[in-house]
């Protein structure tokens, strides 16, 4: 899994690559929690890379978001392919994140 930032004013852009699973998802918490530490701005997302997300790497994404709305930020997620999408629609979280194909 890999792991790419784009600082920009008002969000950051952290893009995804790779597989999100039960194999590597303290190494990517740990990442993602330490740049959502790192400043308050809001956070998109970029599915753009990431081929594969199990049931471990959505409830990661659940983890996220909440910690994001306790702390009054808010979360978006862009560039899904169709089988994350697919996942997403199925599980009825396409109504609790902010879907999108590029940042708003």
């Amino acid at each position: 899994m890999q792991i790419k930032v784009d600082e920009r004013l008002e969000h950051k852009v952290i893009g995804l690559r790779g597989v999100l699973v039960l194999d590597n998802i303290e190494g990517v918490r740990t990442e993602i929690y330490r740049l959502l530490d790192a400043d308050e701005k809001d956070i998109v997302l970029d599915f753009d890379g990431l081929r594969v997300l199990d049931s471990s790497g959505i409830g990661l994404l659940i983890q996220i978001q909440r910690r994001l709305v306790a702390a009054n930020r808010s979360i978006q997620l862009i560039n899904l392919n169709n089988h994350v999408r697919e996942v997403f629609r199925v599980s009825g979280l396409d109504k609790v994140f902010e879907l999108s194909d590029e940042v708003d």
